[in-house]
């Protein structure tokens, strides 16, 4: 069992039904989950939500979770506005600000490293600025001096995990030995009856 908050990605909702996200959200709420991280971009489709139809998903999200007694959950709202071809920071703005209305605790936008812009939209919101880090973008003291709060390191972690583990695999099975398997020192705590 943890002792820390667990916020749970939760993509796009896994439903186009609002109330059917709504009510996995309650779920997670009910099972003691503190928050989620939820995304503009539904997986079906290439574009981003509608900005109007977000924000209002959003606040009823809020809502539901304020009426259920879970006030202090928090809502990292996803915007993948600088993963799609085309963007300005108009447009950037644009949605932090109504996703911030919407009563978002947290504003996080994979894709940004300009530096300028960053600072532009932590100086803009009165929420955390939320960003990925990325090769060559990873300088986390100077991601806070930029006014960001929180940082992510998305699914690179496990994607690296995994391929180590799928490397690890196939050499067991080419070579037929398990050697190799004990050669980096692991702190294990060894169970026995």
């Amino acid at each position: 069992m943890i002792t820390i908050p667990l916020s749970v990605d939760i993509e796009a909702g896994y439903s186009a039904d609002q109330n059917q996200i709504i009510k996995h959200i309650i779920q997670l709420a009910d099972l003691g989950v503190a928050g989620i991280n939820i995304e503009d971009k539904p997986s079906h489709q290439n574009s981003l939500r509608d900005i109007k139809a977000h924000q209002t998903l959003l606040q009823a999200i809020k809502q539901a979770l304020r009426h259920n007694g879970f006030d202090h959950f928090f809502i990292n709202a996803r915007c993948d506005l600088c993963l799609q071809p085309q963007w300005t920071e108009a447009a950037l703005h644009e949605r932090a600000l109504a996703y911030q209305a919407a009563g978002c605790d947290g504003f996080f936008i994979p894709g940004l490293t300009n530096t300028t812009m960053i600072k532009h939209l932590t100086a803009l919101l009165s929420i955390p600025v939320n960003v990925m880090l990325l090769p060559g973008f990873s300088d986390k003291q100077a991601l806070a001096e930029l006014g960001v709060k929180r940082i992510s390191s998305g699914n690179a972690l496990s994607d690296h995990l995994i391929a180590l583990q799928e490397s690890a695999t196939r050499r067991l099975l080419e070579e037929h030995a398990v050697d190799f398997l004990f050669e980096q020192s692991v702190r294990t705590t060894w169970l026995s009856n």
